[in-house]
């Protein structure tokens, strides 16, 4: 099982957890891997890959994005599929 969708404290005003939390909670609820979805941001991602590698579980990169159609704003959440993004 897997969270597609997660914040750390990367992610300005929307999470107080930092990546090491994440991961020890990743580890303690049995799951084999997470996302990272931090908003506009992908500055934990070298942070949370190693820690998620040294703790034997496969992490996700990916991003949280404002989009904006007219007057309408609204959240596109994108992850990575291997090293070249695809």
């Amino acid at each position: 099982m897997f969270h597609l969708k997660t914040h750390s404290d990367f992610s300005l005003l929307q999470s107080t957890a930092s990546v090491k939390q994440i991961v020890s909670n990743i580890k303690k609820q049995g799951m084999d891997g997470c996302a990272l979805t931090d908003y506009g941001s992908i500055s934990g991602a070298i942070q949370f890959i190693t820690q998620m590698q040294d703790a034997k579980l496969k992490p996700i990169i990916g991003n949280q994005f404002y989009v904006r159609d007219g007057k309408k704003i609204g959240h596109l959440t994108v992850l990575a599929k291997n090293l070249e993004g695809k």
